[in-house]
C-alpha cells in the first residue's frame, strides 16, 4: 500500500449545502441572517482545510467481511455500498486545531454563539468532506461514501482509519476513548471505486 496522499483544501471551493446548513442550525431550508454571516467570516478566518487519502485494494475473505488494504472490515452496510468495487479511497479531513480552539474561546463567552459557530462549523466540515470526495472521485466511477457510524459500521474503525491515512501525523487528528475525534470537526470516511469484472475504470 502507497503512502498517504496530504492535500490542503482550499475554503473557498468548499460550499455547505442548505440541506446540511439547515439541519446544523435548526432553521428553515436557504435561511441566513447577519448573526449566521458574521458568524461564518469568523469560522473561514480559522479554518484550515486539508486531507489525507490511501487508495487500497478491496478483498472479499471466503469467511466473510472485507478487507481494505490489509485492514479487515465487517459491515453488511459497507460490503452493500462497495459492491462492484475493486479498489476504495480511505480518507481524513478536517478543519484544523486552530477551529478547534476558536470554538472553544467561543464556547467561552457566549453559549448561543457557539451554537451558531458549532452548527456552521460542522456543515463546513461535511464540506470539506465533499470536496476531498470530489478531488478523488475525478475521472472514476465512485460509489457514495460511507462513514464510521453510519449503518452498521462502528465508530471504532475510527482508529484504524486515522492510522492508515496517518491523518494524525499530517492532520493532527486524535481518538478519544469516547471515540470522538480531535480536531471535532473531522470526518473519516471510506470512498468505493467500481469497476467493470476485467478491472476497468470509468
Amino acid at each position: 500500500m502507497a503512502g498517504a496522499l496530504y492535500l490542503p483544501l482550499v475554503k473557498e471551493d468548499m460550499h455547505p449545502t442548505e440541506a446540511e446548513l439547515a439541519a446544523r442550525l435548526h432553521v428553515p431550508l436557504g435561511y441566513r441572517d447577519a448573526a449566521m454571516e458574521e458568524t461564518e467570516r469568523a469560522l473561514l478566518c480559522e479554518i484550515r482545510p486539508a486531507m489525507t487519502a490511501v487508495r487500497v485494494k478491496i478483498s472479499r475473505p471466503e469467511g466473510g467481511g472485507l478487507l481494505l488494504g490489509d485492514l479487515p472490515v465487517c459491515s453488511k452496510g459497507l460490503e452493500k455500498n462497495l459492491e462492484g468495487c475493486g479498489e476504495a479511497f480511505l480518507f481524513a479531513v478536517t478543519l484544523g486545531l486552530c477551529c478547534e480552539r476558536w470554538l472553544k474561546k467561543v464556547s467561552l463567552l457566549s453559549p448561543a454563539k457557539h451554537f451558531l459557530a458549532d452548527g456552521l462549523a460542522s456543515a463546513y466540515a461535511e464540506a470539506a468532506a465533499d470536496l476531498a470526495d470530489a478531488i478523488l472521485s475525478k475521472d472514476l466511477d465512485t460509489a457514495p461514501r460511507f462513514s464510521p457510524g453510519y449503518g452498521d459500521l462502528p465508530l471504532s474503525i475510527q482508529k484504524d482509519l486515522i492510522r492508515v491515512t496517518e491523518a494524525n501525523k499530517y492532520l493532527h487528528i486524535e481518538l478519544k476513548d469516547n471515540l470522538l475525534m480531535v480536531p471535532q470537526k473531522s470526518v473519516t470516511a471510506i470512498l468505493g471505486i467500481r469497476t467493470s469484472a476485467e478491472g476497468r475504470e470509468k
